[in-house]
């Protein structure tokens, strides 16, 4: 799991935000679905939420970060250089999602997924302040479901562990 903290808010031409967000640390964690009746204590106490997530105590956790959390994996299929531009393949994607944006993660770099094929990943490459990096056949590359933090519940250090709900984005 990446935390990642906002570097930069613009507002842009037509009045929309745009966000930047930069790694901060990368944690073990649980991650539950909330379901049933914690799922309606927990919305009515934090508003729309669907996970809950425990980690270990760092200094600084705040709302206005998200968290990456894994989702799927799959392998590279040919090896890609720094200089490569849009195209990774893979023998088999899936576990990926079939349409939309999301975050691909492999070796140190993030990368935006904008559309997938059955043995190919079109993305944009060094996304949140990550720079592109070389990737050998049979690298890891991970789906990265990005959850915005809702309310981060810090039990004091003698337990030296956050709970934070967050709401998926899609």
């Amino acid at each position: 799991m990446v935390v990642q903290e906002l570097s930069t808010a613009t507002v842009g031409g037509q009045g929309g935000l745009s966000k930047s967000y930069t790694a901060l640390t990368t944690q073990r964690a649980s991650v539950e679905p909330l379901r049933g009746n914690e799922l309606v204590a927990a919305q009515q106490k934090y508003g729309d939420v669907d996970k809950r997530i425990r980690m270990r105590h760092f200094w600084g956790l705040t709302p206005d970060m998200r968290i990456l959390v894994p989702a799927a994996h799959a392998t590279v299929g040919k090896a890609v250089t720094t200089t490569d531009t849009v195209t990774l393949e893979s023998t088999d994607l899936t576990t990926f999602p079939p349409r939309g944006k999301f975050r691909v993660f492999t070796g140190a770099e993030m990368m935006e997924a904008t559309a997938v094929a059955t043995s190919y990943l079109t993305v944009t490459r060094a996304v949140d302040g990550t720079a592109p990096t070389s990737h050998s056949t049979d690298d890891h590359m991970r789906v990265m479901t990005v959850n915005e933090i809702v309310a981060v519940i810090d039990p004091g250090e003698r337990y030296h562990e956050y709970e934070v709900y967050v709401k998926e984005r899609v």
